[in-house]
């Protein structure tokens, strides 16, 4: 058990500071070679870094970014951080929604304006199916445009019962953008998102999840972080009793005790419909089916290394129940021993999933179909 536990720590806490002072005799070839090689992996890291932070001061993501610096943006003036002046210009400053194109020429049409010209309006379509316990989420002829430069000209694609589909494509491709509009964040240019019914629940796990994640929390409080809507109505509740009980009962307090009772009736109706009192149940499946013993449920989340909080974060998603699963990028920076125990995972799972990723062997042993993304359209293809 001890050696189990042992594999979720996060052991990055090592230091490898050397002490100048202290050179040593000469490196060797090897030495020198593997020291490279290190310096390498920094500047990768910190490249990474970088870039995040320059998609988050412009409100957009980091393949959105690279969309913009591929457009020539690249060689603008620019800021502090090294974004384009234009580029911050540019930018309405919404994450949900694309940035806004630069003016136009007196009597020239942006790429948005053309396309809003020539095509009918984006729409949300419903298409219900007599099959039970079908579910399925499409994407019909839909555009979208990014500081006046198409992403996507006309994708037509969808993910149904019994899909796990791998999502590829070159950086700037629009891959995490058709997410985004999968999950309802974002509305195209044109096209249509046809839905199998109108409650339908999808839910993604980030890149960025970790961002997600308070460290501080115990992991079972992270999970129980999820219900934030059950939260409020067992806050108010206990408000209300509390209230409730600080009420002498005299004739002047009837009608305000009146007044707190229906209030308590009508927070128990409504914790009653979101099932609260089966919440901490359904944490602790969430955490068995994730591979947590119950004792860890204690443990904060700091203490866990990087492949175990790509579980908590998946656990999370999870637990909003949804009906359609999306994983953008799902196994960067995870350890083979995490990325075959996703592969397992997602394998077991009915769920109808698109998954965002470079890892081609990784889709090649979840996915069953594979959509590639290129020049503003999709192709679609058995995996």
């Amino acid at each position: 058990a001890a050696e189990k536990g042992a594999g979720r720590v996060n052991n990055d806490d090592s230091n490898d500071d050397v002490n100048s002072e202290d050179a040593g005799p000469p490196l060797s070839k090897k030495e020198m070679k593997m020291a490279a090689k290190k310096a390498e992996k920094e500047e990768q890291k910190q490249a990474k870094k970088d870039i995040k932070r320059r998609a988050k001061k412009l409100g957009v993501t980091v393949e959105e970014l690279e969309q913009m610096e591929n457009n020539g943006d690249g060689g603008a003036d620019v800021d502090e951080f090294g974004i384009p002046a234009a580029a911050v210009n540019g930018v309405n400053g919404d994450a949900a929604a694309p940035a806004a194109a630069e003016p136009a020429k007196k009597g020239k049409l942006t790429a948005e304006e053309r396309i809003r010209k020539e095509r009918p309006p984006p729409r949300i379509r419903v298409m219900e199916s007599s099959q039970p316990d079908y579910t399925a989420l499409r994407l019909e002829n839909i555009a979208i445009t990014f500081r006046d430069q198409p992403v996507l000209k006309s994708a037509t694609w969808g993910v149904q019962t019994g899909d796990r589909i791998g999502l590829v494509g070159a950086n700037g491709a629009g891959k995490t953008t058709q997410l985004r509009i999968l999950a309802g964040e974002l509305e195209p240019t044109a096209g249509d998102v046809v839905k199998s019914s109108k409650d339908l629940r999808v839910a993604m796990l980030r890149q960025e999840f970790i961002d997600e994640i308070d460290l501080t929390r115990t992991l079972r409080e992270e999970f129980m972080a999820v219900f934030t809507e059950e939260a409020d109505i067992m806050n108010s509740l206990r408000e209300a009793e509390e209230e409730l009980a600080q009420m002498s009962g005299s004739a002047d307090d009837a009608d305000r005790m009146q007044e707190v009772l229906d209030r308590m009736n009508k927070l128990q109706n409504k914790a009653d419909a979101k099932n609260v009192n089966a919440l901490d149940s359904r944490v602790s499946k969430i955490m068995d089916l994730m591979g947590f013993e119950p004792e860890e449920g204690d443990y904060e989340v700091s203490a866990f290394s990087g492949g175990w909080k790509m579980r908590i974060g998946l656990g999370k998603v999870l637990l909003q129940d949804p009906n359609i699963l999306l994983l953008d990028e799902p196994t960067n920076h995870l350890d083979l021993e995490s990325v075959e125990w996703l592969e397992a995972f997602l394998r077991n799972q009915n769920l109808p999933m698109v998954i965002v990723s470079h890892d081609r062997e990784f889709l090649d042993q979840v996915c069953t179909k594979i959509v590639d993304a290129e020049g503003g359209i999709c192709t679609e293809y058995n995996g």
